[in-house]
């Protein structure tokens, strides 16, 4: 046991040391916290007219805050940084109607059905979403709800800064009341007896998929495990009809992720001292 003491110390001080320099992280101007992150941003995007239309939009990261409790880490305009997104590829794979008093879902060989312009509820599948850093200064400011604005003009402020990090949509199921199972990348329902692509709310799974992009390596965590599926954050978003700029749509949209060194990197660290440790133990005896 007392062989084994220095060995618990110097554990001790390795995981120390690396949760002391677990602090802020600073990518292209963008700062968070280790840990569970909450990401707040307003939100553009596109109507559905038919099942054939692919939701797309794009949108401004207001602010970053540690869902730990330790606040706000950077808000847009922090660093002469503004974080910018465009997501797109979201197609519908299925939707629900009433027929009577009676939902019915419509997929496959009924997507189509008529009645689309009064879906209660749209499964979506595919999409992407891409997260750019600008200069607030001497970059491109986007601003949709500005007179004037174009969705292609919008596209094109979004992304014309450097890319910051991209996710791709997860597929999961998830039960809803009155629908049953729903599968796929983002899931929306209709709010306050709109159609669900007029006025609503949806969430859905992302994963990071480009790992050159500069911060991939803090939130490419596979930190959550839904129903067997594994996915890097989660979105949330709420949007109504609007009638401000070139987009039909606005509303507000959160992604749920965990920036790392978590505590389980803490404990790889530990781990990889203590079979330093008994290396160096075994070698000492022989």
């Amino acid at each position: 046991m007392t062989n084994l003491k220095p060995l618990v110390a110097a554990i001790a001080l390795g995981t120390a040391a690396f949760a002391a320099n677990a602090s802020m992280v600073t990518v292209n101007g963008v700062s968070f916290n280790p840990g569970d992150q909450l990401v707040s941003s307003t939100i553009w995007e596109t109507a559905l007219a038919r099942v054939t239309d692919t939701l797309s939009g794009v949108g401004i990261v207001t602010q970053i805050n540690n869902s730990g409790g330790l606040g706000t880490t950077w808000t847009s305009g922090q660093n002469n940084t503004q974080l910018t997104y465009f997501f797109t590829g979201y197609t519908v794979g299925a939707w629900y109607g009433l027929v009577g008093a009676n939902v019915v879902k419509y997929s496959g060989a009924t997507l189509g059905a008529a009645g689309f312009a009064n879906a209660l509820a749209i499964d979506f599948v595919g999409g992407s979403v891409k997260l750019y850093t600008d200069s607030v200064t001497t970059g491109t400011v986007l601003n949709p709800s500005a007179a004037g604005s174009t969705v292609a003009g919008d596209i094109a402020k979004a992304t014309d800064g450097d890319l910051w990090l991209e996710y791709a949509g997860v597929s999961t199921t998830s039960f809803t009341l009155g629908l049953g199972l729903r599968t796929g990348s983002l899931l929306a329902a209709s709010a306050g007896g709109n159609s669900a692509h007029v006025g609503g709310n949806g969430f859905g799974y992302l994963n990071v998929v480009d790992n050159s992009a500069p911060a991939a390596f803090h939130f490419d965590t596979n930190s959550l495990n839904v129903g067997g599926v594994i996915a890097d954050a989660r979105m949330d978003s709420s949007y109504s009809t609007t009638n401000a700029g070139a987009w039909p749509l606005s509303g507000t949209l959160s992604i749920k992720t965990n920036a790392i060194p978590e505590p389980a990197s803490l404990a790889l660290v530990g781990l990889g001292l203590l079979g330093a440790g008994f290396a160096r133990r075994r070698k000492s005896t022989k």
